[in-house]
Parts: structure tokens; C-alpha cells; sequence
């Protein structure tokens, strides 16, 4: 089938890595892996050099963490709402594990195989199952102008919480154990 010829080549048939070739034969390339345009090949080029190189969300990383450890710090201070005043009891927890993450980040600027991430977020999941559980435990909460099912319903929340953690930690260790670290 011939829908369109520029210099005597059918234009679907022309140097594509996929279906025939000039003379017949059946190609086999991917066609998912060739891009078809000049424009494509740099924006694909791009996009991979930008994946090898995420030192750019690390930093972001950083520093969105650094203004939530001001927020929290903060929060009894600006007098917010339906916080009890034992939040201290589970402050120095939440510090921990948002500074372990700004410091994990800052390694994985330094260093970032794929073993390495996933060795440094099971420490990570391991010290938030413990915020969490300490969550848990202290309920630093107070909705007593609300629902009363609410406090019921966040604790379930935080026993699914808990769950999904320490789901995330065996998959993890499970990971590194297999060498199956290829996404990093």
C-alpha cells in the first residue's frame, strides 16, 4: 500500500528500524527504543541525564525538609488547633527522622548507588515506623469540638500506617538482599 512517495521511496517505508527495510527483510529493532525524530533523540538524551543526575530533587528534598522541621517546631507556639500540648512527647521523634532524611539526602548528593538508597530507606521506614508508633501511643491530638468517631478513625489510620511501614521495610530489605536494585 503506497499513500504518499517523495523521491520514489514509500514514506512509511524509509529507514524505520521497525517492519521492512528497503529490500524486503523483516527488521526486528525495537521501535520503542529508536526515536523517530532528531528532536526526540535530544529531549530522550535529556530526560536520561536528568534521571542519572537528581542531585537537583536531593537539594529540593532538603530543603523542603528544613521548613517542615521550622513548621513543626513551631506548631505549639502558633497555638494551632486540636493539638494537645503532649506533642512534645512525639517532637523529638519527628526531629530525628526529618533530620535523618535531610542527612540521607545530603549523602545521596556524595553517593548514590542503588544498594546505598535502599540501605539508608530501610534505616529511614525503620525511624518513621517509630514516629509513627509513638504517634500512635501519645496521641498528641485533641478533637474534642468534633466527631468523636475522628480520634478512632486516625488511630486506625496509623495502625494502616504502621502496616504499609513495615511492608515497605521487608520489600526493601528484600530488594537489597536480591541485588534487585536496578530502578536507582
Amino acid at each position: 500500500m503506497v499513500l504518499i512517495k517523495e523521491f520514489g521511496v514509500n514514506m512509511f517505508e524509509q529507514n524505520r528500524p521497525w517492519g521492512k527495510d528497503q529490500s524486503g527483510a523483516e527488521n526486528q529493532t525495537n521501535r520503542f527504543d529508536w526515536p523517530k525524530h532528531e528532536e526526540d533523540q535530544i529531549r530522550a538524551e535529556s530526560a536520561r541525564e536528568e534521571y542519572r543526575n537528581p542531585i537537583s530533587g536531593y537539594i529540593w528534598a532538603i530543603i523542603v525538609n528544613a521548613g517542615l522541621l521550622y513548621v513543626f517546631n513551631n506548631l505549639l507556639a502558633w497555638k494551632v488547633p486540636y493539638l494537645a500540648s503532649n506533642f512534645i512527647a512525639s517532637l523529638w521523634i519527628l526531629n530525628i527522622s526529618i533530620g535523618a532524611v535531610i542527612f540521607a539526602n545530603l549523602l545521596f548528593i556524595i553517593y548514590d548507588a542503588g544498594w546505598f538508597k535502599y540501605l539508608l530507606k530501610i534505616i529511614l521506614n525503620g525511624i518513621n515506623f517509630t514516629f509513627i508508633y509513638t504517634l500512635y501511643t501519645t496521641f498528641p491530638f485533641d478533637f474534642s469540638g468534633l466527631s468523636r468517631d475522628l480520634p478512632t478513625i486516625i488511630k486506625y489510620g496509623l495502625i494502616v500506617s504502621m502496616a504499609v511501614t513495615g511492608l515497605a521495610i521487608l520489600v526493601q530489605i528484600f530488594r537489597l538482599l536480591t541485588n534487585n536494585t536496578e530502578d536507582y
